[in-house]
């Protein structure tokens, strides 16, 4: 395990919250498909992926990302906040910023 990345689960009113840190790549992706799983397994009404903290996301990251935020099989409710610089860069070059759900500022 990357001892840079770290997803840190707070519950609050009914909110799961992973605050997400480091670098999401190819070897770390899994660890955040992990969590987002057990996130969907949970009994809460909402999960919000904190991205504020990520200092780097590539393409692996993301699609983990898109397929449990956007696609939502398991008809979780999902938010994200805008992210770091360069992951917000990330969702502008990838074109998903009009389909990401994010979370009110």
């Amino acid at each position: 395990m990357n001892p840079d990345f770290d997803i840190e689960m707070v519950e609050h009113d009914h909110t799961l919250i992973l605050k997400v840190r480091g670098e999401v790549d190819l070897s770390t992706a899994p660890l955040l498909d992990e969590q987002l799983r057990l996130a969907d397994a949970s009994d809460v009404t909402m999960v919000l992926v904190d991205l504020d903290q990520v200092g780097f996301m590539d393409s692996t990251g993301l699609q983990v990302l898109l397929a449990r935020v956007v696609l939502n099989q398991n008809g979780t409710r999902y938010s994200v906040t805008r992210g770091s610089p360069p992951v917000r860069r990330l969702f502008e070059i990838a074109g998903v910023i009009d389909r990401l759900p994010f979370a009110s500022d």
